[in-house]
């Protein structure tokens, strides 16, 4: 069985906490929780005790000393490889495309639902997420849809498929180079469990 490493840094230890124990009975994966991002970045520099293909990092964005965007930049310098999750009250729109640029592979805001987080966490594992260039913001950043796929892309409709639906009439911020175009969400259908999404230029 290949086992996963978790690295979740956080300078919340109740939030550290519970996402551990969320884990707790799944075999193959081991959990390390830190409060201190400066000890969690000696610690997968210097660490000879995960596979650090198999390692994911989870980390919040605000914390005192190193912020959770400085951490990844510094990790994704010595193994770009690496997998990086930002776990995150921060809804700046800055910040998300910062966090995508460094080569995120997901951005899940904290106020999901903790089922809600445990399963994209756990889809991160279960399909070897790694970098995710493509991202798309609800608007007013309500949520980040990552690891979208465009089936079909014209001047006024766009075609994608995601790992999450997403609500009939919802608002769509999808950034193309430097322009910003808003799209209203008017079709979602499963097709093989995978919502594909339809939505029109507004």
């Amino acid at each position: 069985m290949k086992k996963n490493y978790l690295i979740i840094v956080d300078d919340s230890k109740d939030f550290s906490i519970l996402l551990e124990h969320c884990f707790l009975e799944r075999k193959d994966v081991m959990v390390h929780t830190f409060n201190n991002s400066g000890d969690a970045l000696q610690f997968i520099l210097h660490s000879k005790v995960i596979d650090k293909q198999n390692a994911i990092l989870i980390t919040d964005i605000m914390m005192p000393d190193l912020s959770g965007l400085d951490l990844a930049k510094k990790i994704k310098t010595y193994d770009p490889d690496f997998k990086v999750c930002f776990l995150s009250n921060c809804r700046n729109e800055n910040t998300i495309d910062q966090a995508f640029e460094i080569g995120a592979c997901d951005y899940i805001l904290k106020e999901r639902t903790k089922d809600e987080i445990i399963n994209k966490i756990s889809h991160i594992i279960d399909n070897d997420m790694k970098e995710t260039p493509e991202h798309i913001e609800v608007y007013e950043v309500t949520d980040v849809l990552a690891n979208v796929e465009f089936i079909d892309e014209n001047d006024s409709e766009i075609v994608i498929k995601t790992n999450e639906e997403v609500s009939l009439s919802s608002i769509l911020k999808l950034k193309t180079g430097n322009v910003v175009r808003l799209y209203k969400v008017e079709k979602c259908e499963l097709e093989d469990d995978y919502p594909i999404i339809t939505c029109r230029a507004i």
